[in-house]
């Protein structure tokens, strides 16, 4: 069972060597932060390519801001831990809203 939250995070990624993408190393959610301790898949959605990219409003929500229209995400299927805790998420990034993005936690 999955629970979603589509809530923006912090997350500093690894240094990635040049044939190895960066990705993510510790994400900051609620205040904890979790250290990743394992990529278990990473896709890629990019919705709409076909469509030219508008020009942005201002203001979370505007029509044509990242809400709406085209996209291009980086997901990450991740087991992390805390001090505390430990769980297994799906983050993405946002290239076209420029952010991170907490979309499910797994029970």
């Amino acid at each position: 069972m999955t629970h979603a939250y589509h809530q923006p995070i912090s997350v500093t990624l690894t240094d990635g060597a040049p044939a190895t993408p960066a990705t993510p190393a510790t994400i900051c959610w609620r205040g904890i932060a979790y250290h990743v301790l394992e990529v278990f898949e990473t896709w890629h959605l990019m919705d709409r390519w076909w469509e030219r990219e508008r020009e942005r409003p201002e203001g979370p929500g505007a029509p044509g801001s990242s809400t709406q229209g085209p996209s291009d995400r980086t997901y990450y299927r991740l087991r992390c831990a805390s001090v505390h805790d430990e769980l297994i998420c799906e983050v993405y990034f946002d290239a076209a809203g420029d952010l991170w993005v907490l979309e499910r936690v797994y029970d």
